[in-house]
């Protein structure tokens, strides 16, 4: 199974074991394109040793024979035998398919002229690389087929000039191509002359158009070198020959990465100079690895540290991406040039390579057309890891490099796990790479989902920078202080690490001097700061493009607020002058699109004026700081997880955009009070991507009194909406990073196309509308294809909507029925199916969950109010009691009967949720309540959070990873697990926790002491303890669990955090050595613990209070 996941699999992940010695290179692409032109343009019979067969080379040859060039005799793994065509052509209209080789199509192309007629067509990526200047020079009669100037083309003829000039410096192939046709060309002789190059220049890759030279010599037909820019051919005819390929360069520079990282030796036949890309050897062996050259082997060993060199790479171009992969491993800066060329391969390499090696956390800068990096040591990673997806563009040489150094992550255990999208582009010019590598002790592992890495990655501790961009006076430095105070990041100002007084230093320096300043202390924070800072970049520090290229795919949050308040704000403050501030905000504000990843707007103050009547100035900052904190507590999973809604008698208010400018104060309320969600439909917008930045605005101004998550929804026109399936992707994709915390109804159609938040921000419905008949086998499949979706993207997708016309409904298939297919999920997500027309009001009305009402005017046919919904039950004695209890054994001292029953009256106004007090002795007591028709929900306190589990259905994902449930909801007659103990205990131990913080003491072993380790696990403690009464239970959690097993005896400790999990009045005998005035204690019970009378004690009422958050949200659904 796991060999068909590797073929099926577009993504991979590369896994290292032993380093070993690789198996051989396979032969040379650059040497077998040429030998097979040569080959197949000779006189006799040629034989190919070491030939190797890739996507590239069987382009070449299928072109070949195509064009009747050759006869191949025999064709093995490792042999081609062809017979030449002696330079005879048959002349006929042909089509060759160059797919996506552009050294076919650029060596081809001469002889496609000589012979007339011929159709080049290829893979789109071949269209866009550079092709013109190779018609121009041989002025060739072409009848292009798209666009002008680029492929597919239909060659007719050429004139073939005896002197011809052409520009090398994109491809060094268009001088190589035309030098291999030249001895067929009808003039005598040829010159040809490099006319965009001088005498005292580089050519590039200049070793490649030697090479051809070479190789033409070896086949029988002298080139003469007349200068460094001229060549002279004379006509003639090649002659056949025997040729053994040596070993690929540029493939030998993938296994030299992978030593260069994790060290080792290996050993290769000897490679010529007449690769150009054989330079890296030089290189690497300058940078301190030692090449030992034998006659006909070499051997490569890594054996110290090495040191960082800058490069120029324009003869061995093609091997820059295991440079700047190996470089960026290594402390120090380098810059590789003379890359130029690589922006036109088959993706803009340089770009590619920039961005990549950004997102796993290096510093790395384009500077027109070279790198520079700033390397550091991958360090092994202690904590839960995150996935980085790499980019390919379809690109063979970006998959293989950056496969190398994703199995080094793995062996070192980076923070971050390389994915490697479109793995399968490698076939390009190495098809057998992935089989190469396990050679090397590197192997392709089958991508699975793991939901339980991915929870414990999104809470942990470490929490990546955040970059603050914005205007002057947008609020950057308020905001950010604010947030640093209340969730304990380390607050940097740009500004202040240059001056105390910057009026000052701008009057004394002058803005040039003080930009250079901003450039340095930004790039000297990337170096130093990883984790729990927010730095506030200033103002105009993006205007830098270096700066923009670091920024980009970080956390930057971009403070956006209205111009014309902003403009009022700073007339009346003390601020240097920096010019017209309109003028200043049109210029940076594509910047700030460009290189920001999330999006807060400022409500506008005239707006909140303008719906209420008690405007007060205070207040406005003070719910801007609660929406922003919000905010970034979504981005930095510092919430507790609540996308999902299970509770019965749950509802959304739908209403139109274009209701939401006569919302006042009044109506808002309202709707908090009576709904779950507000539902935006956004369908009926004009040129909707023209107005996104009014429409972010509005939504903000919305959120200053909305309490509620909105529901975003678009349609296409084949669900009933206005959009294509082009627009609605960029408009989801334009918007999910400026709404976080938001839910994002998606059709399930597109689902794949919609690049969803990595960081799993928002929620997601997923959603299918039938508005025709359909068979009950369409109907299974749409729900099948749902469930699939759904189990592989569990953390965002966290409602399923199937909502079918009256009249579609298949007359076989009831809505029971087809609720049931929705059953056996591998995980609870909860659906909804609607029904939808003018007599559906009645079914929407006996739907208890999640039910779709107008708030102001319908958005659909059969919707009803929130008030006509009640009164329809109330008719129908349609009424829905709703029990919640607490089972525990001794509750005597707990309020969550008061705290929950509180919140039920207030958050819903039917009157019709209850929460008792239930003390058992033993968990079977609990089972006539779980099975009783209105219970919804229950709290579990010690000591049966284990034992509850034995009824459930399902858990969450936390719950499974702790063992223990708190919390029970009832879904579709399914019981659901929950544990927010976690967040309670997690919450008050964050905001206080120290950053040297690395040894842990837990107390007792059951249920809470698992959700301990789990805590501790997430705080990154590096040493944790267990110790309890009965030490054979404690010694079997802690082995369990990975901790430390320890004994009263042991009094050599002292403990930074020690968690206190044991029951009120139970006694532990503990040593005073364990403690110091720094210690943290928390007490996770709520009686009056002894231990709350240490200095820095947490009582368990905080957690109590934090992991009410998690129930209160289970059982009310908001």
């Amino acid at each position: 199974m796991d060999i068909i996941k590797k073929i099926l699999v577009k993504s991979c992940v590369i896994a290292c074991s032993d380093i070993r010695p690789s198996k051989p290179i396979h032969g040379s692409k650059s040497i077998t394109n040429r030998v097979l032109l040569l080959s197949s343009l000779s006189e006799g019979i040629s034989s190919l040793n070491n030939f190797y067969d890739s996507d590239d080379t069987k382009a070449m040859l299928n072109s070949l024979q195509e064009l009747r060039l050759c006869e191949v005799q025999t064709h093995s793994k490792h042999n081609l035998i062809l017979e030449g065509c002696q330079g005879q052509f048959y002349k006929k209209e042909y089509t060759i398919n160059v797919k996506e080789s552009g050294t076919c199509a650029r060596f081809l192309l001469p002889i496609a002229a000589l012979i007339g007629n011929v159709t080049i067509i290829g893979a789109q990526r071949i269209y866009e690389r550079p092709i013109q200047e190779m018609v121009e020079a041989l002025d060739l009669n072409v009848i292009y087929l798209q666009k002008e100037g680029q492929l597919p083309f239909k060659v007719i003829d050429g004139k073939f000039a005896k002197h011809i000039k052409i520009k090398s410096q994109l491809s060094s192939q268009f001088v190589s191509g035309i030098l291999m046709s030249a001895p067929y060309f009808p003039n005598d002789e040829t010159l040809i002359e490099i006319i965009d190059c001088n005498e005292n220049e580089t050519i590039v890759s200049e070793s490649y158009i030697e090479m051809t030279i070479q190789l033409m010599n070896i086949y029988g037909v002298r080139v003469e070198r007349l200068s460094k820019t001229k060549f002279l051919v004379k006509k003639g005819v090649y002659k056949a020959q025997t040729y053994d390929i040596e070993p690929d360069a540029t493939a030998l520079s993938y296994d030299l990465l992978h030593i260069g990282l994790n060290g080792g030796s290996i050993e290769t036949k000897k490679i010529s100079k007449l690769q150009g890309d054989a330079q890296f050897l030089d290189v690497i062996e300058q940078m301190g690895m030692q090449v030992v050259r034998e006659q006909g082997f070499y051997k490569i060993i890594k054996n110290q540290d090495l040191k960082p060199q800058d490069v120029n790479c324009i003869n061995f171009s093609d091997t820059f991406i295991s440079l700047a992969l190996l470089m960026s491993s290594i402390e120090g800066q380098c810059i590789i040039k003379g890359i130029e060329n690589q922006r036109v391969k088959e993706c803009d390499r340089i770009k590619a390579v920039t961005e990549n090696l950004i997102k796993v956390g290096v510093v790395c800068l384009q500077q027109n057309n070279e790198i520079l990096i700033r390397g550091k040591r991958y360090q092994k990673y202690n904590g839960y890891r995150k996935d980085i997806t790499i980019n390919t563009y379809n690109d063979h040489r970006i998959a293989m490099a950056f496969s190398i150094l994703g199995g080094h992550f793995e062996k070192v255990q980076y923070q971050y796990r390389i994915i490697i999208d479109n793995k399968d582009c490698v076939r390009k010019t190495f098809p057998d790479f992935y089989n190469h590598i396990q050679s090397l002790g590197l192997y392709q592992q089958a991508l699975t989902y793991n939901q339980e890495q991915e929870f414990l990655y999104n809470y942990q501790y470490y929490k990546e920078p955040l970059y603050i961009i914005g205007m002057r006076g947008a609020g950057k430095s308020t905001l950010s202080q604010y947030i640093c105070k209340q969730l304990g990041f380390e607050y940097i100002s740009i500004d202040n690490l240059i001056s105390n007084n910057i009026n000052e230093f701008v009057t004394n320096n002058g803005w040039e001097q003080f930009r250079r300043s901003e450039k340095e202390q930004f790039i000297q924070i990337l170096l130093k700061y990883q984790k729990n800072v927010v730095v506030d970049c200033g103002g105009g520090i993006i205007e830098d493009e270096q700066i923009q290229q670091l920024l980009i795919g970080k956390n930057v949050i971009w403070i956006e607020k209205d111009i014309n308040e902003l403009i009022e704000d700073l007339q009346s403050q003390n601020r240097p002058q920096i010019g017209n501030v309109m003028e200043i905000y049109n210029r940076r504000k594509s910047i700030y699109q460009r290189v920001s990843k999330y999006v807060f707007t400022l409500p506008s103050r005239k707006y909140i004026q303008q719906i209420t009547s008690n405007y007060d100035i205070t207040r406005y900052y003070h719910r801007v700081n609660e929406l922003y904190l919000h905010f970034i507590k979504n981005i930095q999973h510092l919430n507790f997880p609540k996308n999902k809604i299970y509770v019965s008698d749950t509802n959304f208010a739908c209403i139109f955009y274009e209701e939401l400018t006569i919302l006042d104060h009044q109506k808002i309320h309202f709707i908090n009070r009576n709904h779950n969600l507000l539902e935006v439909r956004m369908d009926k917008i004009e040129n909707i991507e023209d107005q996104f930045e009014q429409i972010r605005q509005q939504i903000y101004n919305i959120k200053f009194y909305l309490d509620i998550p909105i529901i975003f929804t678009l349609r296409t026109k084949s669900q009933g909406g206005f959009y294509t399936g082009t627009q609605y992707v960029k408009i989801i994709e334009q918007w999910q990073n400026s709404f976080i915390g938001d839910y994002f109804d998606i059709e399930m159609d597109l689902f794949n196309n919609v690049r969803i938040s990595q960081n799993y921000n928002n929620s997601i419905i997923l959603s299918q509308h039938l508005f025709e008949k359909t068979e009950k086998l369409q109907i299974i499949e749409f729900i099948d294809r749902m469930k699939y979706i759904s189990e592989h993207n569990p953390n965002t997708i966290c409602l399923l909507k199937l909502a079918i016309h009256q009249n579609a409904y298949p007359s076989e298939l009831t809505y029971q029925e087809i609720s049931k297919l929705f059953m056996g999920m591998k995980f609870v997500i909860p659906y909804l199916v609607v029904s939808m027309g003018p007599n559906s009001q009645l079914y929407r009305t006996l739907n208890k969950f999640m039910v779709p009402l107008s708030c102001l005017t319908p958005t659909a046919v059969g919707q009803c109010t929130i008030q006509q919904l009640r009164s329809i039950r109330s008719l129908a004695n349609f009424e829905i009691t709703q029990n919640y209890h607490i089972f525990g054994d001794d509750l005597s001292l707990s309020r969550s009967d008061l705290l929950h029953q509180k919140h039920f009256d207030q958050l819903n106004q039917q009157h019709n949720k209850f929460y008792t007090k239930v003390s058992i002795k033993k968990i079977e007591q609990a089972k006539p309540y779980l099975n009783d028709i209105n219970f919804q929900g229950a709290s579990i306190t010690m000591p049966f959070k284990e034992e509850v589990q034995q009824y459930l259905t399902e858990q969450s994902i936390e719950a499974q990873i702790i063992g223990a449930v708190n919390c029970i909801i009832k879904y579709e007659n399914q019981l659901i697990g929950f544990n927010t103990d976690w967040w309670g205990m997690f919450w008050p131990i964050f905001i206080r926790f120290p950053r040297n913080m690395q040894k842990c003491l837990i107390l007792g072993n059951g249920g809470t002491a698992k959700t301990a380790i789990f805590v501790a696990a997430k705080l990154f403690l590096l040493q944790v303890f267990l110790y309890g009464r009965n030490a054979q239970r404690v010694e079997a959690l802690a082995k369990q669990s990975k901790v430390e097993f320890m004994r009263q005896s042991e009094r050599n400790h002292k403990f930074d955090l020690i968690i206190s999990t044991i029951p009120p009045g139970a006694e532990l005998p503990l040593c005073e050595e364990w403690f110091d005035e720094k210690t943290i204690v928390f007490v996770a019970n709520q009686g009056d613990d002894p231990l709350l009378k240490k200095q820095n004690s947490i009582s368990g009422r905080e957690m109590f209070e934090a992991q009410a958050i998690g129930q209160v949200h289970l059982f009310n659904g908001k």
